[in-house]
């Protein structure tokens, strides 16, 4: 098999033994290859960029235990290397042709990963720390609508029925299918809060995919999770004024598409 270029890449397979293959073209931000152990065992080797941590993302696989989730491995913390399950054929839900089955997909997958946090030793960072980058006084995003949606959080956050830990990222590319189970997650940024929000980011990459009106595909999802569509639109639109907010800071120009679907949530 082909050796990947990264160094840090090359590190993590010499510490644990591994044979890598081609690395996974749609892994932006870390480096996530296939790998092989020496009895042929296969597995994912995701290491992140330098100065970043898998730290959450390790706790939450391990409070899943495999269940609606790949199956934790092993870390290096020290090298923010993490190996993980082979989810095996590993089609994303993006690939599924139908708008309303990928909804009710979506809907079992994410119930299967809440977990009540009253018994989680690991520090995971809430949403209300997420939502303070809202405060970013240079952020280009308009402050009015930076208010609106600090204020709408604070609402949101304070009638809260429950406090889960979530998946934090759930989307189609998220969502793989596998022999050991239908459909496995990977890749949860591990948050706690409102299971309101985990629709948030899974509805705008549905719209991107499947087109279609925002209250639909609110409605349906609501319907399937046995919550309330209010809540679930406005932290939809809470979460594209977040994303739109970190997309700025890291000097990306997708927070413009970004907060007009925000718009279309708020009204």
């Amino acid at each position: 098999m082909p050796r990947p270029s990264n160094q840090r890449v090359r590190h993590a397979l010499q510490r644990w033994s591994l044979e890598a293959g081609q690395p996974f073209p749609q892994a932006a931000h870390n480096d996530v290859v296939p790998v092989e152990d020496p009895a042929g065992y296969s597995a994912v080797l995701k290491v992140a960029p330098p100065g970043d941590s898998l730290v959450n993302e390790i706790a939450a696989l391990q409070v899943y235990g495999g269940n609606g989730a790949v199956q934790f491995l092993k870390s290096a913390p020290d090298a923010s290397a993490l190996l993980v399950e082979a989810a095996t054929p590993g089609t994303p839900l993006a690939d599924h042709p139908s708008p309303d089955e990928s909804l009710e997909i979506a809907a079992r997958a994410m119930r299967r990963l809440w977990y009540p946090d009253l018994d989680l030793s690991h520090p995971f960072p809430t949403l209300a720390d997420w939502c303070g980058a809202l405060d970013d006084r240079d952020s280009p995003i308009p402050e009015d609508i930076r208010a609106r949606a600090t204020d709408c959080f604070a609402e949101l956050d304070a009638t809260k029925e429950c406090q889960f830990l979530l998946h934090g990222d759930f989307h189609h590319f998220n969502v793989l299918r596998a022999t050991r189970d239908d459909w496995l997650v990977i890749d949860p940024k591990g948050v706690l809060g409102d299971p309101a929000y985990e629709p948030a980011t899974f509805l705008r990459n549905h719209l991107e995919i499947h087109g279609g009106r925002p209250e639909t595909h609110i409605a349906t999802l609501a319907g399937l999770l046995d919550l309330d569509p209010n809540r679930i639109r406005d932290y939809a639109f809470v979460h594209c004024v977040l994303s739109a907010t970190w997309s700025a800071q890291d000097g990306h120009d997708s927070w413009l598409p970004t907060l007009e679907l925000a718009e279309r949530f708020a009204r």
